[in-house]
């Protein structure tokens, strides 16, 4: 009787699964391109502060992977005076890479990008979600305020002239 109990007890013990792996992470990125205003650039400095989480199956196998980020100290300027900028406002994103999905995505949720223009107000904001195919980097679902694409309009022309 006692052997099928352990029997038991030993099929529970090997099907467990690794635990996930949280690891912190903080970095620095200066003069990032963000867009050509024609006789210059707006470039944007930030530090990032987060952490990821790796998880894994039972096999040891890695499944996915979640990155939370603050940035901090966001500045977008003029590449040719640096001392023309506005500060980026509170942004922090979750990342999840679903690198076996059919098709594999990644998903940025969060507030990517903020950018408020004294006396206009906002004129460049990220936030909601987005999921993109890693196969082919389309945009598969959408949803929240993104005005990636409202910026190249009134808002570029707004960021450009602000910086000038």
């Amino acid at each position: 009787m006692g052997l099928p109990a352990i029997a038991v007890l030993g099929l529970g013990s090997t099907a467990s699964a690794v635990p996930p792996i949280k690891e912190p992470i903080a970095f620095d990125v200066e003069g990032q391109f963000v867009y050509d205003c024609g006789d210059f650039n707006i470039l944007s400095d930030y530090s990032a502060k987060g952490h990821t989480i790796l998880f894994f199956d039972k096999e040891g196998n890695l499944t996915h992977q979640n990155d939370h980020f603050l940035y901090r100290n966001t500045k977008y300027y003029n590449s040719n005076d640096d001392s023309k900028s506005v500060a980026g406002v509170g942004e922090g994103e979750n990342l999840k890479w679903n690198y076996f999905g059919d098709p594999p995505t990644l998903a940025v949720a969060g507030t990517s990008f903020h950018v408020n223009i004294p006396g206009q107000g906002v004129i460049w904001i990220r936030t909601g979600r987005l999921v993109f195919d890693l196969t082919t980097f389309e945009v598969i679902f959408e949803a929240g305020p993104t005005s990636v694409d409202e910026f190249f309009g009134d808002a570029q022309e707004a960021f450009c002239d602000f910086l000038s």
